[in-house]
């Protein structure tokens, strides 16, 4: 995408923009999914997620790339192959209407842009695992200061000794 706005590439500009609106950005698939169309969403998709990673302080969700990083880091902390969202939106707008084919294709190019963006797939699984072990820190120091039942303690042990293992590579 060669179109800038303001000197800003556009999937920056976009991205900028629904930052600082405290908005979700939902980059929707064409309705009719010719082969062109295809291509064009798939390359539409790489930039935005390129712009996405490369600002670090999205807190919004950006539709369908946060729903397929999410898939990434599941798939990464637990060997999960397949997973399907749940929510209205995601299903009604992404996938209802979408055939596995042209899924899998604009779900290769999202991760095909944070690959390229961290250089090797190696240092993207880096990027997973350290943000991994950031939200498990941040929960145990949730679940020490917070008050909670037996079973969540109990619950919150398995995971960290499951993450442990993990780093540790068993």
């Amino acid at each position: 995408m060669d179109k800038s706005i303001h000197g800003l590439e556009f999937p920056k500009y976009i991205t900028i923009i629904s930052s600082n609106s405290n908005c979700n950005l939902s980059i929707l698939p064409p309705e009719n999914k010719t082969e062109e169309n295809k291509e064009l969403y798939g390359d539409i998709l790489y930039s935005m997620t390129r712009a996405f990673i490369e600002k670090s302080d999205i807190s919004k969700y950006f539709y369908p790339i946060s729903n397929y990083l999410e898939y990434l880091y599941l798939s990464y902390s637990t060997n999960v192959k397949a997973a399907s969202p749940n929510d209205y939106y995601t299903h009604e707008y992404f996938i209802k209407n979408s055939s596995d084919e042209f899924s899998d294709y604009f779900k290769s190019k999202i991760k095909n842009a944070m690959v390229d963006h961290f250089g090797s797939e190696k240092e993207f699984e880096k990027f997973l695992l350290i943000n991994l072990i950031k939200v498990i820190d941040t929960i145990k120091e949730y679940s020490k200061n917070t008050k909670l039942s037996n079973e969540a303690k109990t619950q919150f042990q398995d995971i960290f000794k499951e993450i442990e293992e993990m780093k540790n590579g068993k």
